[in-house]
């Protein structure tokens, strides 16, 4: 039988109406779709549904000693052995980290913007492992930025890096700025506008396309109307001053910030978009070109603000991941593969600063993008990242994938991993027409931008309200991260200890007991006491594993562990065979036993076992083991990371739960 086709319904079994009616009240607790007003179980009945925000900036410059030690500026030259160390920071500037935190109800996201070309995935990770460590909100709820000023430290390692001490203090003062931002949160109106900005950025790369979109984001209080902070995004390469400056400097970033602030938009910020191939066109005057291109995108941003529309507040948000693989035409190969030559013969060693892994001769990375929305199902503005440098291109494609009134594109974000390159600017070595292939040798691979703009889909189509775990070992754009995040979300886990979940760890009987109990609304039980019989469930099992395990037996999802009525097996492994017979019985959608291209549920399998395990094909809780999905793999045991997928797939689908379309569900 297929979804669609008409099915009979005996309404005299309770037992089954039961469980419909507890489902039905757990899937009106959260739904598989954006919404706005979710609240965690037991929270406040009627919480302030507004935005709350908070935002701070905390200086990054070096001291003394530290420049004394040698801190390198970044952004030209890569290969040539380290020449442009700092002998101080440009008169009138100074670095800093800047934080923004906005909240919605349980839902919280926390952008830092920092201010250095770039920075390795071992640094941001301490950056978001710092902020999580210090907040409690999920690392993955953090979007670690760089301003990539071509006059700033080099927190990649590629032009000599910085030394380790004012390593430390970057991410010291960076996670500062996030709790000084907290500190300082308030009730908040976001107001939001777009305007296109042509006339202050070109493509070098001789591109007709070029993105010229100019998106601003402002939180204001809502007591007082006061600016609480401003963003302003746009792409262009902060690179004016040139490769002779030894002076550091944030460029055109810190004049385009201070102008927001004095206008009374609070904390400015600036985040780069597609900038991969759009170089900075600074207006025509007097004084340094820097202050006057940042005075006019500050006063672009600050003129369309003037007509900004409100935001209703919401928030979304999703993680994916994507694996780049270094191409053999990569500069980025020599330093990666052969990090002693790399030293000897360009002065760049990684190892300090990123992570990589090998297969044989092969060197791969993994990357994430986040895509958030603010506002309401009908009324929001996007935001997604890249993990390098988008060329211009990339940024119709993407602003089409997320939508909403307004889109926010945040390059080297979470990761500054090259050039990110459409497939179809792709230009081979060596190619005429126009020649030269920079931002190609700067890309980890030809697929790079591919990999990106197929992770913003994917994360734009399964973006949640639910609030991100900060389960530490739950990786961003884990394949399980959103089944976790619900499962946590319902109560229905803990976690395994404290902020851990143990996703690779197998799933026990009584813990699998345990997932379906709360997945149904923790029904009353009768008396427990005498332990149903299973005289292998210890004396001392807790109250609620006991009224789970009674559970089960009086639903008749179980018997006993092999048949056996009197032993429940507490502490046996669960196979992906009996997690299949677990969740049909649970949900009681009759299946008839005819195969569904499973070659390894043989002949002997019992009818039942086929019928569950199609059951589980058919509302794609499971797809199988292999790509083709033509094995189950039915004695494979289940782990704590699948087991979330599989419920939070089951939990969040009413279909495998309607037997006939109940005339109560209709209605």
């Amino acid at each position: 039988m297929r979804r669609g086709e008409s099915m009979v319904v005996n309404v005299s079994r309770n037992r089954g109406w039961r469980r419909l009616v507890a489902v039905v009240a757990a899937l009106a607790v959260v739904a598989p779709v954006f919404a706005v007003g979710t609240a965690t179980a037991g929270a406040d009945p009627d919480p302030v549904e507004t935005f709350v925000v908070g935002a701070a900036t905390r200086s990054i410059d070096p001291t003394v000693s530290e420049l004394s030690a040698g801190v390198y500026l970044g952004g030209f030259g890569i290969g040539a052995r380290p020449g442009r160390r700092a002998t101080g920071v440009t008169a009138g500037e100074n670095l800093s980290a800047r934080a923004l935190v906005v909240r919605y109800l349980d839902q919280t996201m926390v952008l830092v913007s920092v201010d250095v070309v770039g920075m390795g995935n071992l640094w941001m990770r301490k950056i978001r492992d710092g902020i999580a460590a210090a907040t409690g909100i999920s690392a993955r709820a953090i979007m670690v930025n760089v301003n990539h000023s071509h006059s700033s430290p080099d927190m990649q390692g590629l032009w000599g890096g910085v030394p380790v001490a004012y390593r430390n203090r970057i991410v010291s003062q960076t996670v500062g700025a996030v709790t000084d931002a907290i500190a300082a949160e308030a009730p908040a109106e976001l107001r939001v506008a777009s305007v296109e900005v042509t006339d202050l950025h070109n493509n070098r790369r001789g591109e007709s396309n070029r993105d010229d979109t100019m998106s601003v984001m402002q939180f204001r209080r809502v007591s007082d109307s006061s600016g609480i902070a401003t963003l302003v995004n746009f792409g262009l390469h902060p690179t004016l001053l040139g490769g002779e400056n030894l002076q550091l400097s944030n460029e055109f970033v810190g004049p385009t910030v201070s102008a927001l602030e004095s206008a009374g938009g609070g904390v400015g910020l600036f985040v780069n978009g597609t900038l991969g191939d759009l170089s900075p066109r600074a207006p025509e005057g007097s004084g340094r070109a820097t202050v006057r291109l940042g005075g006019a995108l500050a006063a672009r941003a600050l003129t369309a603000l003037e007509s900004a529309e409100v935001v209703p507040p919401g928030m979304a948000m999703s993680v994916k991941s994507a694996t780049f693989v270094l191409g053999d035409g990569s500069l980025l190969l020599v330093p990666v593969a052969n990090p002693d030559l790399a030293l000897a013969a360009l002065g760049i060693d990684l190892r300090a600063y990123y992570d990589f892994t090998s297969t044989g001769t092969e060197y791969r990375v993994v990357a994430t993008t986040t895509v958030v929305r603010l506002g309401t199902n009908d009324d929001y503005v996007s935001i997604a990242t890249f993990p390098g440098e988008p060329l211009s291109s990339l940024g119709e494609d993407v602003r089409e994938v997320v939508g909403g009134k307004a889109q926010f594109l945040f390059a080297l974000t979470n990761d500054s991993l090259g050039y990110l390159l459409p497939a179809d600017e792709w230009r081979p070595q060596g190619s005429p027409d126009p020649p030269g292939r920079y931002e190609e040798t700067i890309s980890l691979e030809r697929l790079a931008g591919e990999k990106i703009r197929t992770a913003i889909s994917q994360a734009a189509g399964s973006i949640t309200p639910i609030p991100m775990v900060d389960f530490v070992d739950v990786p961003a754009g884990a394949s399980y991260d959103q089944g976790v995040d619900w499962l946590r979300y319902q109560q229905i886990t803990q976690g395994s200890g404290a902020r851990t979940y143990s996703p690779d760890r197998s799933v026990k009987r009584s813990e699998m007991a345990l997932f379906l109990y709360r997945l149904m609304g923790r029904p009353e039980v009768a008396d427990p006491g005498s332990r149903c019989g299973f005289t292998d469930l210890p004396l001392n099992a807790g109250a609620e594993l006991l009224q789970a395990v009674c559970w089960l037996k009086a639903e008749e999802i179980t018997i006993g562990l092999g048949g056996d009525r009197s032993r429940f097996g507490p502490d046996g492994v669960v196979d992906r065979s009996q997690m299949a017979l677990f969740m049909h019985r649970m949900a009681h959608d009759a299946w008839p036993p005819e195969r569904c291209g499973f070659t390894d549920i043989g002949p002997a399998a019992s009818n039942e076992l086929i019928s569950a395990t199609c059951w589980l094909k058919e509302y794609g809780i499971t797809r199988g083991t292999n790509q083709a999905g033509t094995l189950y793999a039915p004695t494979q045991p289940v782990t704590r990371g699948q087991m979330a997928s599989f419920l939070f797939r089951l939990g969040t689908n009413l279909e495998p739960w309607l037997k006939a379309a109940p005339p109560l569900l209709v209605r």
